[in-house]
């Protein structure tokens, strides 16, 4: 018996030692599992986000090296003096070629000396040296292929560092002269980083391979250099195009797990690290979780369950930031095609539209039923909100021309009120109110375009309360950061906020009401393309806008706009217009499209003048050296090589003066004929937008005749 005991005490101690062991080793066994685990897991998604930061430097520094050697190509045997000769030509060349590069700031042709030669970040020739700037200096010495430049701050005063992206430009005897470079701005890539990098201890960064940084998530200055030899460049210089190890950062003295791919054959690589503090503190939180329960079996379970969880969470968020990533490149280019798509259509609609006008205003002329004259009006009606949905189409699709001018918001919106309340309904209050004095709040925009972007958002707002509420309009002066990250903008700005008291948006919607073409209206209510003005017009004028909603509390919608030193113009009026301006002087109109150019002599002819018309630029510039005019009325796009702009230059740069208005739809080249001091008028116009415009540049002459000009003065050019 007393053998029993001793046997059956055994088994209890045994027993006893068990169920101290048992639980010992299983929560030492499951530590171990779950730091494997852990340590696993960050290497995979650390591999992985790796290859999607590798995916798209590789893809910008492609893109910008095709670029770099296309104007290799343009510029060969060319010399600088040559280039510097035809800068328009070149800087609208530019213009185009970096428009459909988003990620490239600007390009840059530099002639030997280091003076620019070409470039498309300024209208006019700049006279700056960079000469001393290294991705100069570096193909200077000799071709160093594409050459990657450090972080750099602008000669001129953009406040956007930018690092050069230079190829070396060689002479017909294999002679140094001068460099093709393209500006990339760090911003950039820092705004993907960002929508990646959102994991707790996560680094990110774009480096060179002789340890310069050109990126850093989180950031810190750019430029800084990685001193003494640490062991990434070390790994990166070997003969391995990808890796992952263990260091501490001498930047800030952090341990982190990074995985690096380098960008062959670029001398750049990326990186994505992650804390292994951050990778500590998930273990040890799995492991406390598990602490909790006692019993060895559910203690087994729940480990199994939790490590799979930790894995398809891990997974689930991976699968979510790459897709995340795609559909924001995808929704890019698929904007970027629809803006084409749309700007392109706009612009022949407008055509169209101006010829229905004309005839419209041909037919009203003659002796007609009241049916007749009921059904042009309706024609006339259609045409107008024809012109104003191209208008929407065009400021999404960033072609139309902008007239900017001092412009005081608070004097701006108090001429609005009419307005504003006709456009919403009697149970709706209208509040404006302003923190700052009066005269703070003067910007540089297009009063027009402002006036409808502020009347789409009134009209959504009237919308969202069907019931009544009160719409809210604030003006306030505010300095944005870079951290409150609002497209990148930095500086003093003024802060236009629209709030009203409706029913809200849902989240899942608010991330899509600027996209063009969503609208939540049922159909025939809404064209989806207000808000996307709105965004479209704050973004062409050197701002922003940011949009934010509760359910059933109302939204506010806020436009940015750059705060401006200017003294708003005072308001002159024009003289009153004569009842036929004309007086039988002569006018010569040039106008390529057939259609149009039968519809707009008769208009022209009604003012009182007598017309001549000429299909071309060239045909025009031939009839003023042989003939004398009173006023000329072009089109800006013309068939022939010569546009209109074209015309009025050659006859500025000769002894020829008649006032000129330039016609055309909205568009880039609009904005460069008012830049130049030219009269622009906007199709489609009416009968008295013609006379206005008209009158205006007959009193301009008149005054310019006498010694005096006012703020409507037409572009005169001298004529014999």
């Amino acid at each position: 018996m007393q053998s029993a005991r001793r046997a059956s005490l055994r088994v209890i101690a045994l027993a006893m030692v068990g169920c101290v062991l048992l639980p010992l080793l299983l929560l030492a066994s499951g530590a171990f599992v779950i730091s494997r685990a852990a340590h696993r897991d960050a290497d995979q998604r650390l591999t992985r986000t790796a290859g999607i930061l590798h995916e798209q430097a590789l893809k910008v520094f492609q893109s910008t090296d095709v670029l770099l050697e296309t104007l290799l190509e343009m510029t060969r045997g060319q010399s600088d003096s040559s280039i510097r000769a035809g800068f328009p030509r070149w800087h609208h060349d530019l213009k185009a070629m970096s428009a459909r590069l988003p990620q490239v700031q600007s390009i840059w042709i530099i002639g030997a000396d280091g003076h620019v030669c070409a470039t498309d970040f300024t209208s006019s020739l700049p006279g700056i040296d960079a000469s001393q700037r290294d991705y100069f200096a570096a193909q200077a010495q000799r071709d160093s292929g594409l050459f990657i430049g450090a972080v750099l701050q602008p000669l001129l005063d953009t406040g956007n560092p930018f690092f050069g992206v230079s190829r070396r430009r060689d002479g017909p005897d294999g002679t140094f002269a001068g460099v093709a470079t393209a500006s990339l701005t760090p911003g950039d890539f820092l705004k993907f980083y960002r929508e990646i990098g959102s994991e707790p201890g996560s680094f990110l960064a774009l480096m060179r391979t002789d340890g310069v940084q050109l990126v850093r998530f989180p950031p810190r200055p750019e430029g800084t250099s990685l001193t003494p030899r640490p062991p990434i460049l070390k790994a990166v210089s070997g003969p391995s195009d990808r890796g992952i190890l263990t260091a501490v950062s001498p930047v800030d003295g952090r341990e982190r797990r990074i995985a690096w791919r380098r960008l062959d054959p670029y001398p750049v690589f990326v990186m994505a690290g992650l804390e292994t503090a951050a990778i500590r503190a998930a273990w040890l939180g799995t492991l406390a979780t598990h602490l909790v329960f006692g019993v060895p079996a559910t203690l087994l379970m729940l480990s199994a369950l939790w490590i799979a969880l930790v894995r398809t969470r891990a997974l689930f968020n991976e699968a979510g930031r790459r897709a995340a990533a795609e559909e924001a490149l995808q929704r890019a280019q698929r904007l970027e095609a629809l803006g084409e798509l749309t700007g392109g259509v706009a612009h022949d609609f407008n055509n169209l539209l101006m010829i229905v006008l004309g005839n419209v205003d041909r037919m009203r002329r003659r002796p007609r039923e009241a049916a007749d004259i009921r059904a042009l009006d309706m024609i006339a009606a259609a045409v107008r909100r024809g012109e104003a949905l191209t208008r929407q189409l065009l400021s999404f699709a960033r072609r139309r021309a902008l007239f900017p001018e001092p412009t005081d918001l608070a004097r701006q919106l108090a001429d609005m009120r009419p307005l504003l309340s006709h456009s919403l309904r009697a149970d709706i209050t209208l509040e404006i109110e302003a923190e700052s004095p009066p005269g703070s709040f003067v910007v540089k925009v297009d009063p027009a375009e402002l006036e409808l972007a502020v009347l789409n958002v009134a009209v959504n707002a009237r919308d969202a309360m069907p019931l009544g509420g009160t719409l809210t309009l604030r003006l306030r002066r505010v300095t944005l950061t870079a951290a409150q990250d609002i497209d990148g903008l930095t500086g003093d700005f003024v802060a236009l906020s629209l709030s009203d008291t409706g029913t809200g948006i849902a989240p899942d919607v608010l991330a899509r009401v600027f996209d063009p073409f969503f609208t939540t209206k049922p159909v025939g209510k809404g064209t989806g393309l207000g808000l996307s003005q709105f965004y479209g017009f704050a973004r062409q004028s050197g701002g922003s806008a940011t949009i934010a909603s509760t359910p059933g509390s109302g939204t506010t919608v806020t436009l940015y706009l750059p705060h401006s030193h200017e003294a708003p113009a005072p308001r002159l009026p024009l003289p009153a217009p004569a009842a036929t301006p004309g007086n039988g002087l002569r006018v010569l109109l040039v106008v390529g499209n057939v259609e149009v150019a039968a519809a707009t002599p008769s208009r022209l002819e009604m003012l009182g003048f007598d017309v001549v018309v000429a299909a071309s630029a060239r045909a025009a510039l031939s009839l003023l050296e042989t003939q004398s005019f009173a006023l000329v009325v072009t089109d800006l796009e013309m068939p022939g090589g010569m546009s209109g702009l074209d015309l009025v230059r050659a006859l500025r740069a000769g002894s020829l003066q008649v006032p000129v208005i330039l016609a055309t739809v909205y568009d880039d080249a609009a904005e460069r004929a008012r830049h130049e001091g030219f009269a622009v008028l906007v199709k489609p116009y009416d009968e008295l937008q013609l006379r206005e415009a008209v009158t205006a540049a007959l009193f301009g002459i008149r005054a310019a005749a006498s010694g005096s000009r006012s703020d409507a003065d037409a572009t005169v050019i001298k004529q014999k």
